[in-house]
C-alpha cells in the first residue's frame, strides 16, 4: 500500500508544471526500479511533451535504466551524449552500461538476430564482424544481441547509436571517463567493434589501475582477447594493484586466458614466479586462496608443492614460515607433509614458525577430524594450547 500510493505521488509530480518536481519524480522512479507499464508510458509521455531539458535528461536516464531503448528513447539519449554536459554523457554511460550488461547476461544475448534485418555496413550486431587484428588472437567471437536490437523500427537508432558510441570510444582525452564507458557499451552491442578494442587497449596504457582493471575484465571476459600486453597487465596489476578485489580479479583474469596463450608469449616464468610470491606475500586470504587456485588452473600447483616442500627444511627461518603460509592455501599434498607440519609444530626453534604451522593445523581441522586418530588430535590440541592458540574443534 506504501508503495502504491508513493507511485502514485510520483505519477503525480511527473505531470506537474514545476520543472523541479517532475526532474525529482523522474530520478525517485529511477532508483525504485519500478517497471509497471504504467510507469514507463507515464516516462514515454512526459518525454514526448516536455520542453525542458533538464526533465527530458532526466526522463531519458531513467527510461535507459528501465531497458526502454525505443527509437524515440535512442533519438533523445544520443542527443544529449552529443550535447550534455560531461556530467550527464557520464552518467547516462552508465546507465546504458547497467542495461546492456544484464541484456548481455540474459539468454537473448546468445541468440544473433539476422544479418538481414540490420542495414548493411552499420557494423551492428545483426552482422557477425570478422575484424582480426593481426597482433592479437581472438579466441572467439561472443556477440551480445539485446532485445531491442531484434526490432525494425529501432535498427536506424541502433546504427546511430553505435556510431555516436564509436565517436566517444575514439577520444584521445585521458582525463574522460566517457571513453571506457562507450567502449563497454559497444563491446557489449558488438563484441567485435574495432573501435571498442581500440579505445581498450588504449586505456591499458594509462595509470589509472581502476580503468586499466576495468579494461582488462572487458577485453579479457567479453572481447576475447589474448595479447603480450594484456598478460603483461594483468601480472602488473596483481602484483601492483592497490585494491585486493582487483588481486583477486587479476588471479581469476590469468586463469581464463590460460596456460598456453601464457606460454606462447614467453611469460609462463614471470607467472610461475608471481604466484610463488603472492602465496605467501599477500596480506588477503581471499586474494591468496584465488592464487592458489590460478595454480591449479594454470596446472603449476605440482611444481610449486616441490618448491614449498622442499622450504620447510631450509634454514631460515623466514623461508619456512613462507612455506607455511604458502601450504595453508594451497593444501597438504600427502599425509607426509602433514606429519612434518606436526613434527614442527613440537621441534621447530622459532615461535612465529610454530604459531603458524597451529594456524595452518586449523584451517585442517576437518582433515585432521576424518583422517586422523585422536592420539594426533590431542598431541595437536596440546601443541596449539601451549602456544596459547584457540582450538576450534576441542
Amino acid at each position: 500500500m506504501l508503495q502504491q500510493e508513493r507511485i502514485k505521488e510520483l505519477m503525480e509530480s511527473l505531470a506537474s508544471s514545476v520543472e523541479e518536481e517532475q526532474i525529482y519524480a523522474a530520478q525517485a522512479l529511477g532508483c525504485l526500479r519500478i517497471t509497471d507499464e504504467f510507469v514507463l508510458s507515464a516516462l514515454r509521455n512526459t518525454l514526448q511533451v516536455s520542453k525542458s531539458q533538464p526533465v527530458r535528461y532526466e526522463v531519458t536516464r531513467t527510461l535507459v535504466l528501465f531497458g526502454c531503448l525505443d527509437a524515440a528513447v535512442v533519438k533523445e539519449l544520443i542527443r544529449h551524449l552529443k550535447k550534455g554536459s560531461p556530467t550527464q554523457r557520464k552518467d547516462l554511460l552508465t546507465a546504458l552500461t547497467v542495461t546492456l550488461h544484464a541484456w548481455a547476461a540474459g539468454p537473448e544475448s546468445k541468440v544473433t538476430a539476422p544479418a538481414e534485418t540490420g542495414p548493411k555496413g552499420s557494423g551492428s550486431a545483426f552482422s557477425r564482424c570478422q575484424y582480426r587484428p593481426p597482433q592479437y588472437e581472438m579466441k572467439h567471437n561472443q556477440h551480445h544481441c539485446s532485445s531491442f536490437l531484434s526490432q525494425r523500427s529501432v535498427v536506424g537508432a541502433q546504427a546511430r547509436l553505435v556510431g555516436t558510441l564509436e565517436q566517444l570510444a575514439a577520444s584521445q582525452d585521458r582525463t574522460d571517463d566517457s571513453v571506457l564507458l562507450a567502449a563497454t557499451c559497444l563491446v557489449y552491442l558488438d563484441a567485435s567493434n574495432p573501435a571498442a578494442l581500440e579505445a581498450l587497449l588504449r586505456c591499458l596504457t594509462q595509470e589509472n589501475m581502476k580503468k586499466k582493471m576495468q579494461a582488462l575484465l572487458m577485453l579479457v571476459k567479453h572481447v576475447n582477447v589474448v595479447s603480450a600486453d594484456i598478460i603483461q597487465a594483468l601480472i602488473d596489476q596483481l602484483r601492483h594493484s592497490p585494491v585486493y578485489k582487483h588481486r583477486a580479479d587479476a588471479a581469476n583474469l590469468l586463469s581464463t586466458v590460460g596456460l598456453e596463450p601464457i606460454r606462447w608469449e614467453g611469460l609462463e616464468e614471470e607467472v610461475f614466479q608471481l604466484l610463488v610470491e603472492k602465496l605467501h606475500q599477500e596480506p588477503f586470504l581471499v586474494v591468496r586462496q584465488t592464487v592458489a587456485m590460478t595454480a591449479a588452473a594454470l596446472q603449476m600447483k605440482r611444481r610449486i608443492w616441490d618448491i614449498v616442500e622442499k622450504q620447510l627444511k631450509e634454514r631460515s627461518e623466514v623461508s619456512r614460515r613462507q612455506a607455511v603460509v604458502s601450504l595453508g592455501v594451497l593444501g597438504l599434498r600427502n599425509k607426509n607433509v602433514f606429519f612434518t607440519l606436526l613434527e614442527m609444530l613440537e621441534v621447530d626453534s622459532s615461535l612465529a614458525v610454530r604459531m603458524q604451522v597451529s594456524d595452518v593445523l586449523q584451517q585442517c581441522v576437518w582433515f585432521l577430524v576424518s583422517r586422523s586418530k585422536g592420539l594426533t588430535c590431542v598431541c595437536v590440541t596440546s601443541h596449539c594450547r601451549s602456544l596459547g592458540r584457540f582450538v576450534p574443534w576441542e
